[in-house]
């Protein structure tokens, strides 16, 4: 039986894409004006850099038992694929035995074991590291219901180490026609809002910092009610944010929400994991006066009136206490 791909509906087509490779997705997606639309296919830019370097030697009796790295940050719940690009290298002589592995494991299950992977599915296992330094490119398909983590073994029997750097992780995405989520990602990060230097290794704990992407949160549902409800949104807010190159519609601001709440829930995962290393606190650059406007605007007092944490930091964001 033979279908014509152009007629079947949007969302079975962008479950197809999932099978591909996202160079090859987006190839079918520029191949006509209608499957461009229906898959719209975006990048996440710029990439997150989950780390600069990490170097490990293999223990001598336990190194070749996989160690868990950390986990895959999702920060949009539209996903084709997550791309993980990395330099790496062994000792540069002897016996190879270094490898690098991603697994995937349900939300809801609690693992009770400790042994390799956790209980964990094997997603991708690597080659055995070279001898000299390459580039190593790890693609999947990411399902909305599992947490993924990198793992890496340096080796085991003494004299082996595996060292890993430039690790960066690219995000593709099904966007909207009007690459809306795209462009909102690269305005929040152009500002500062979501910084994409995560940074995972060789830093003592930092506290995280939520206010002000919590505000954020609740400017962007105050104007989207507002022109749901088809009135006038608030005047200075607009300007503000246009001040900022961002759009005020509803397709943007519910893009901006939704990037900026996956931030913030990926912000306490990291906490709870004890993750959250050097990670920078979300600020917006020239933020003077936005406290006075929020604290003036009678609506959004009162829809916050029962948050005292959006208040307090309505309060300090004029101050420079972010």
């Amino acid at each position: 039986m033979c279908y014509d791909l152009l007629t079947i509906p949007p969302e079975i087509k962008q479950k197809i894409a999932t099978f591909l490779c996202p160079h090859d997705a987006v190839q079918v997606g520029l191949t006509c004006v209608a499957l461009r639309q229906s898959l719209s296919l975006s990048s996440l830019d710029p990439p997150l850099l989950l780390f600069a370097r990490m170097d490990r030697v293999g223990d001598f009796e336990h190194g070749d038992n996989p160690v868990r790295a950390f986990r895959f940050p999702i920060l949009n719940r539209r996903v084709h694929s997550l791309s993980l690009g990395l330099r790496w290298r062994d000792q540069g002589w002897g016996n190879r035995k270094g490898q690098v592995f991603v697994t995937a494991i349900s939300a809801s299950t609690v693992s009770q074991r400790r042994d390799a992977f956790e209980d964990g599915r094997i997603v991708f296992e690597s080659d055995i590291a070279p001898h000299e330094q390459s580039a190593l490119r790890i693609n999947f398909v990411p399902i909305d219901s599992d947490i993924y983590y990198f793992w890496y073994k340096a080796g085991g029997g003494g004299g082996h180490s595996l060292h890993l750097s430039d690790g960066n992780l690219r995000t593709v995405i099904f966007d909207d026609e009007h690459q809306t989520i795209a462009q909102s990602y690269r305005n929040l990060t152009r500002i500062g809002v979501i910084n994409p230097a995560l940074l995972f290794e060789n830093a003592p704990p930092a506290q995280t910092q939520t206010f002000f992407p919590c505000l954020l949160v609740r400017i962007f549902q105050l104007l989207r009610h507002q022109l749901e409800q088809k009135r006038t949104p608030d005047e200075e807010l607009v300007t503000y944010l246009q001040e900022h190159e961002i759009a005020v519609n509803q397709r943007s601001l519910s893009a901006l929400e939704g990037l900026v709440q996956a931030d913030i829930e990926e912000r306490e995962i990291r906490r709870h994991e004890g993750m959250d290393q050097v990670r920078n606190h979300a600020h917006i650059p020239t933020i003077f006066g936005l406290g006075r406007i929020l604290l003036a605007n009678p609506e959004f007092l009162v829809a916050n009136a029962q948050n005292p944490d959006v208040l307090q930091a309505a309060n300090q964001i004029d101050e420079g206490e972010h």
